[in-house]
């Protein structure tokens, strides 16, 4: 085992012939989900790559900066090169300039690649310590340098880049991702860093965790980090909250690991003279292996773009696999945001962004015609929307009342446009906002992530029990089929703390729901205008919506008494717990929805009485089974509000 605080990045070569492999490989793993297309095998030791357009960029150590054209994946080819002060380590690419991690000068190359064949250094930046990892966004350069920690350069000026802030992580720095203002760094012996890079000359670190073993890879999808540890497999942390990262699952993989990249459910893991593995990362708490990819050398950086996986192989150059469980589409996804950290909450009239990402997944087509609409919940103040980068213009942004219409002329091969929409949250609290957001694209093969609902929480700022106790007097209003549909779904729900938050969250939004009807049919009985209520409806159109109420009155009596069980049942799974990044846990919030609705109904009830006495009362038997019915739908009500109170008391 690999000692704590070192870590091994040189393996021994196998002595195998690549070509004997590559011919075997197509022979025998033809069946797996990984099929190798092509090769390329560079002067020296390929290290990492990454793919931009229709070319590959390889730091392929002593050889510097090797420029592959991938244009037809089963022949890449090289079209330019360009020598390295010391040996090439990573790698980076924006726009017109390739960034590259250099650790034997120690420092950071900067080359200008807008004429790929030939490539032109314009600068370079040393560093203290060996530069072996990278990672760039904006105008800065992130570098992992090891006994140094991380440095970060303002790359503005490429020509002149200068070193603004850094910070010194207590183990060995060798990798770094860039995510929102965070950056991630794989520390060695001392696992997982966190740092707020939101002022780049005042880096401070939030959080971390301590893997067990030598993090010497990460990358950061979702609320999810993926660290590679030596000797202890894969390392799957939840960095919602970055100032409390949590480890949620395990792969162990007892051997030499490198760097990871993650696409969908898939982390693609190089595995030195193992090869490269595939673990199924849906389930995040229970990561599977898919398969393993025996390469001919020792699978040290890899990369995912278009149903394509890239591995550096180090003698044996760069490996183009074919994942048969890749496609390549147009994808979209969304987060809300504040001040660029996403976030699962937001304060009652706060502005905040939601941020939506249109990525183009193929290679090298074009996308044209594309097509985004976000319907916007229709409670929050719309404030504007921007599209970014700004280049290319081609796009249109149109908003209607809650729908914002995205036009993009094309989404270029292997690009990604961002959509950002600034909204203020409304003051009504508590509330749940959804969000929903469709991508139309003509051509897409795979619509499966083509649209997403995202859910944000407003909570009710200020909320106490004496205002709780004000407003017990029960209940809501909807749908009859609504209600009796959730009345039976009350007795498929598991039990534990997660599932039956979930369901208070479903819960919630059915009151939210019948609040909205109360408000409006509350108007409606109370309308006493020469317009409204008197001219437009009959005394026979008054008892039909009665024997509607009195249908309405029975399905809710039904739901309160399953809801009752269902809470007893699931009160005490509850207590203390609160789901990821939101303030309050889940019992206070269920308490203050019910506190929003409960008046509501108090006002309904006087309206109701408005409209007994305009019905018409002719037929006895009617009235009497309106009013079995309500008086069971009381004692129901009376037993619900029972239970509750017991749980308050359990809970204050």
């Amino acid at each position: 085992m690999l000692e704590k605080g070192k870590i091994c990045q040189y393996g021994a070569k196998k002595p195998w012939a690549v070509s004997i492999f590559i011919l075997l490989f197509l022979s025998c793993q033809a069946d797996a989900g990984l099929t190798l297309i092509g090769s390329y095998d560079t002067p020296n030791d390929a290290l990492q790559v990454v793919v931009a357009g229709s070319y590959a960029y390889i730091a392929d150590h002593s050889s510097g900066l090797r420029i592959i054209d991938i244009s037809s994946p089963a022949n890449p080819t090289e079209v330019g090169f360009h020598g390295t002060m010391g040996n090439a380590y990573d790698v980076a690419v924006v726009g017109n300039y390739a960034y590259l991690g250099d650790w034997a000068s120690d420092g950071l190359e900067i080359f200008d690649v807008s004429n790929p064949v030939s490539p032109v250094r314009v600068g370079f930046r040393s560093t203290p310590g060996g530069a072996v990892g990278l990672a760039v966004a904006g105008n800065y350069a992130y570098m992992a340098a090891m006994d140094a920690g991380l440095r970060i350069i303002n790359i503005a000026n490429p020509a002149s880049p200068v070193e603004v802030g850094f910070y010194d992580t207590p183990g060995s720095a060798w990798q770094v991702v860039v995510s929102g203002s965070y950056a991630y760094v794989a520390d060695a012996g001392s696992g997982l860093r966190i740092i707020n890079i939101a002022n780049p000359t005042n880096p401070i670190e939030v959080g971390f965790y301590d893997t067990p073993g030598i993090a010497g890879g990460v990358a950061v999808a979702g609320r999810y980090a993926y660290v590679t540890d030596q000797g202890f497999g894969l390392q799957i942390i939840d960095v919602s909250n970055p100032s409390n990262p949590i480890l949620v699952g395990t792969y162990d993989i007892p051997s030499t690991l490198y760097e990871v990249a993650v696409a969908g459910s898939y982390a693609y893991v190089a595995d030195g003279s193992s090869g490269l593995r595939v673990i199924n990362i849906a389930n995040p708490t229970n990561p599977t292996e898919r398969e393993l990819y025996d390469t001919p050398d020792i699978a040290f950086g890899v990369a995912v773009a278009s149903g394509y996986v890239w591995v550096c192989d180090k003698a044996s150059g760069l490996l183009i696999l074919k994942d048969d469980t890749i496609d390549n589409d147009l994808g979209v996804r969304k987060v809300a945001q504040i001040n660029g950290i996403t976030v699962q909450q937001v304060n009652p009239g706060q502005i905040f962004n939601y941020n939506i990402t249109v990525t183009n997944k193929d290679l090298f087509n074009d996308a044209p015609l594309v097509v985004v609409t976000d319907k916007l919940p229709s409670d929050v103040e719309y404030l504007g929307a921007e599209v970014y980068p700004t280049t290319p213009a081609g796009y249109t942004i149109n908003q209607s009342g809650d729908l914002v219409y995205i036009r993009f002329d094309q989404i270029k091969a292997a690009s990604t446009r961002y959509i950002n929409i600034t909204v203020r949250a409304p003051t009504n609290a508590p509330t749940t906002l959804y969000n929903i957001v469709n991508l139309r694209y003509r051509n897409d093969q795979n619509q499966s992530d083509n649209r997403m609902t995202l859910a944000t929480y407003v909570p009710q700022l200020g909320y106490n029990q004496t205002l709780a106790a004000f407003s017990f007097e029960d209940l809501l209003h909807n749908q009859s089929q609504l209600l009796f549909q959730f009345e039976n779904l009350l007795h498929t729900i598991p039990s534990n703390s997660s599932t039956n938050y979930s369901f208070l969250v479903s819960f919630e939004q059915l009151l939210r729901s019948q609040a909205a009807l109360t408000s409006s049919f509350e108007d409606l009985l109370s309308n006493e205008s020469s317009t409204g209520w008197d001219r437009e409806y009959s005394e026979e159109n008054r008892t039909a919506l009665l024997w509607s109420y009195e249908q309405m009155l029975y399905d809710e009596a039904f739901l309160f008494a399953s809801f009752n069980a269902k809470l007893n049942e699931s009160w005490n799974s509850l207590c203390g717990y609160t789901q990821t990044g939101h303030t309050q846990d889940a019992q206070t919030e269920l308490i203050a929805s019910f506190e929003d609705l409960l008046k509501r109904q108090t006002r309904l009830y006087k309206s109701f009485n408005l409209l007994l006495n305009k019905i018409d009362s002719s037929s006895h038997q009617d009235m009497v089974d309106l009013l079995a019915a309500y008086e069971n739908l009381l004692r129901v009500e009376a037993n619900l509000l029972m239970s509750f109170n017991e749980l308050l008391d359990a809970k204050y």
